[in-house]
């Protein structure tokens, strides 16, 4: 029987590395109103096949800090990649890092609710220095930002 193909690889999070500066569009849930957020991120490598993440996000009502980490190890996934500064870590169930796209399963705290859900995060390198990251909850698109390397 062939061995299941890997997750990620050691270089699969280097594109990431560096400053990126994006503008998009936040819904906490179904009923609430589209809001703009924009978001500055550093991602640094402090050991091939790790990417650290801090920065600021803001929208018109609240500015939060966010950080987290990925690395890939043995050819899986493991981190966050992204969280609320003062919030829990979200839970990673399964990561794919491969071909300038990177998807997290994960479960964690609602954003206004609190109660544990479970949401999909997908960065999308569509060149050098352009990316995109959306959140998705059930068929809700939660965040939805498009970013350019600084």
């Amino acid at each position: 029987m062939p061995l299941p193909a890997a997750a990620c690889t050691v270089g699969s999070l280097a594109p990431l590395e560096g400053q990126w500066l994006g503008q998009g569009n936040v819904q906490a849930d179904e009923d609430a109103a589209l809001e703009g957020v924009a978001c500055r991120l550093v991602f640094s490598s402090p050991e091939p096949g790790t990417i650290v993440t801090r920065g600021v996000c803001a929208t018109a009502t609240e500015t939060r800090d966010v950080g987290g980490y990925l690395r890939c190890e043995d050819g899986r996934l493991e981190g966050p990649l992204l969280a609320s500064s003062g919030e829990p870590e979200p839970r990673l169930i399964h990561g794919d890092a491969q071909d300038g796209q990177i998807s997290l399963d994960l479960e964690g705290p609602h954003p206004t609710r609190g109660d544990t859900v479970r949401f999909r995060l997908q960065v999308i390198l569509s060149g050098p220095d352009e990316m995109r990251m959306r959140v998705t909850r059930g068929g809700l698109i939660a965040l939805n930002i498009g970013y350019t390397r600084e």
